[in-house]
């Protein structure tokens, strides 16, 4: 059987679907067209499915077939995550929302080629423009309907904005990417990517700085973008400039373009940005030589503290971490055992990047059995349900023969 050769990264928000695959002798990525006479890479967002048949048309497919009678459109994929409700597919059929993700992504990667996922994918990252916890427990499940969750994970869109930005040649980078995202109403946003070089790990962080609405007329649109992008960026160097989105068309900025284009900045056009920085990110996540090994991105899904225990072995000092800063919430957990000096009280360090300060917190095992120091061996877990909240768990595991395991657990929130 050949090996796993597909490395992916796809971008879905509520309208529009892309995908990109990393191109190992070009070292790049590259986006899957619609069609093959077809320069187009985005695909609509929605599924049509024919319950009398049980088959499925896919984006452009989709609304090309929408008008035959007895099929069934299934649209806003990503809202529908959050309502978590069953879909209607037919009568006395229904799919729940992790089945409707399942196929979304199934007929995604079909079009770059990708027919058995499990065989032939190494690596997939799917980029959403916000990680929520409905979305977290939606596309898990859809990873394992696929049989990729070991190949599979996701992010947000900034952090896919931060790997395509520093992926490639991460050394060059100077401190800051700026961003002009353009939707269809003339509405256009500046993100701006910056990195702090002097801290260890290097971290960076993206940020909205402004909003803009064009005016209608084509006319009048460079110039009201020159005068936005010198108000944006001011006298800041910047080693890269992305102009995204298909409200942008370049025939219309010429000016604003030769100004952006000064000072050495690289200006990119194109509205893969997201689906390639989650290529990289999926490239990244299974590299041997990690092209951001020594950064860190500090965004909203990224914890900022250690969550550990001090304990001793072989009568020395150790300490076992839980939870790891620079992990994503709903990646990190941790679990040990331990046997326990004081019955009844497991003490909890918790140290904080972002304070530089460190915190010991006890736990009060209520109704614990009463037992001498050092005769209970406690099984210790730590996960995050959502962001900010990190859950505790403390399971009595016994202590042979003459202590019997109760079984019980006792949980809280830090």
């Amino acid at each position: 059987m050949a090996e796993p050769s597909v490395i992916a990264g796809i971008d879905i928000n509520n309208e529009e679907v892309q995908i990109c695959i990393y191109d190992d002798e070009a070292g790049e990525v590259k986006s899957a067209p619609v069609g093959a006479s077809s320069q187009k890479c985005i695909f609509p967002a929605r599924l049509l499915y024919f319950p009398r048949t049980e088959k499925w048309r896919f984006g452009t497919e989709a609304d090309f077939f929408a008008s035959q009678k007895d099929g069934v459109m299934i649209s806003d994929i990503l809202a529908l995550t959050e309502k978590q409700e069953e879909v209607f597919v037919g009568p006395g059929q229904n799919l729940t929302t992790a089945e409707v993700m399942a196929e979304l992504l199934r007929q995604t990667l079909a079009v770059a080629g990708v027919k058995n996922p499990p065989v032939q994918l190494r690596s997939l990252c799917v980029t959403v423009p916000e990680v929520t916890v409905n979305l977290v427990k939606i596309l898990k499940e859809a990873f394992a309907q696929l049989l990729i969750a070991d190949k599979a994970f996701f992010q947000s869109y900034d952090e896919s904005y931060y790997t395509r930005a520093l992926a490639v040649k991460p050394d060059t980078f100077r401190n800051k990417a700026g961003m002009f995202l353009f939707d269809r109403e003339n509405h256009v946003s500046f993100q701006v990517l910056t990195l702090y070089r002097q801290t260890k790990p290097a971290t960076a962080t993206v940020e909205e700085a402004g909003k803009l609405t064009l005016p209608d007329v084509t006319e009048e649109k460079d110039s009201a973008l020159l005068d936005f992008a010198k108000e944006m960026m001011g006298n800041e160097l910047y080693t890269a400039i992305y102009l995204v989105g298909q409200g942008f068309d370049r025939k219309w900025a010429p000016f604003s373009i030769a100004w952006l284009c000064q000072q050495g900045r690289r200006v990119f056009q194109g509205d893969n940005l997201y689906a390639g920085g989650a290529c990289y990110a999926a490239k990244e996540r299974i590299s041997a030589k990690k092209a951001l090994d020594g950064y860190l991105f500090l965004g909203s899904d990224v914890l900022l503290q250690n969550v550990g225990l001090d304990l001793l072995k072989d009568g020395k000092p150790v300490y076992v971490p839980l939870i790891t800063a620079g992990s994503h919430w709903y990646e990190a957990g941790g679990s040990c055992e331990f046997i326990a000096d004081t019955p009844g009280k497991v003490e909890i360090r918790v140290d904080s990047l972002e304070k530089n300060s460190r915190t010991d917190r006890i736990m009060e095992l209520e109704g614990f059995p009463d037992r001498p120091p050092k005769a209970s061996r406690l099984k210790i877990t730590a996960a995050y349900d959502r962001p900010g909240e990190c859950t505790l768990t403390v399971e009595d595991m016994g202590f042979g023969e003459l202590f019997p395991a109760t079984g019980r657990k006792w949980t809280e929130t830090l």
